[in-house]
């Protein structure tokens, strides 16, 4: 039953955010993102230092992504600065402890920690395979309504079945609200 109640509340705040409020919120997409550091090896020889600016997540074929834009530069025999443009990187959400740990705010935890592993992949930049370093990013619920939302998201990937459109919607509520709260979190 427990179960049940938090699976009408993650539906409610999804048919929430995909009402009348969601092209209010696309009107301003530059303060709904998440930027995450990137880095990888090019293939050919050099580095590539940059970050990805979280505007969206989606789910495309069973599977959840981050849609953004990256931005960097490629250092080596083939340099290259100002690389930005649109990207969508695959991401894995799994729950359970936290994988550093920071007892402060593990000791406020009110549920399990939300993992989000993004790169790990080999993409084409201008032409240059670049083999990305993964980036994992912990998020903690707690009190207030970003943390229940957080505990809302892993207990939706706690159950049986498809979640990924549920939680692909529920990402970009959380991503809706860090942004409104301080204007994009980098």
């Amino acid at each position: 039953m427990k179960r049940l109640s938090r699976l009408l509340v993650v539906t409610s705040m999804v048919a929430l955010g995909a009402g009348p409020a969601a092209p209010a919120a696309a009107a301003k997409p530059e303060t709904n993102k998440l930027t995450v550091p990137l880095a990888g090896i090019v293939l050919s020889g050099g580095t590539f230092t940059g970050s990805f600016s979280i505007s969206k997540f989606e789910a495309r074929g069973g599977a959840l992504y981050a849609v953004g834009m990256v931005s960097g530069a490629i250092t080596g025999p083939a340099a290259r600065t100002g690389i930005t443009g649109p990207l969508a990187l695959p991401v894995t959400a799994t729950t359970g402890s936290p994988l550093a740990t920071r007892s402060a705010v593990t000791a406020q935890a009110t549920c399990d920690v939300l993992h989000l592993s993004f790169g790990g992949i080999t993409l084409d930049l201008l032409g240059l395979d670049v083999a990305l370093s993964p980036v994992m990013l912990d998020l903690t619920g707690g009190e207030g309504p970003v943390g229940n939302l957080v505990c809302q998201i892993v207990a939706l990937l706690n159950t049986v079945g498809d979640v990924v459109g549920l939680v692909a919607g529920l990402l970009n509520t959380l991503l809706g609200l860090l942004g409104g709260l301080v204007g994009g979190v980098a």
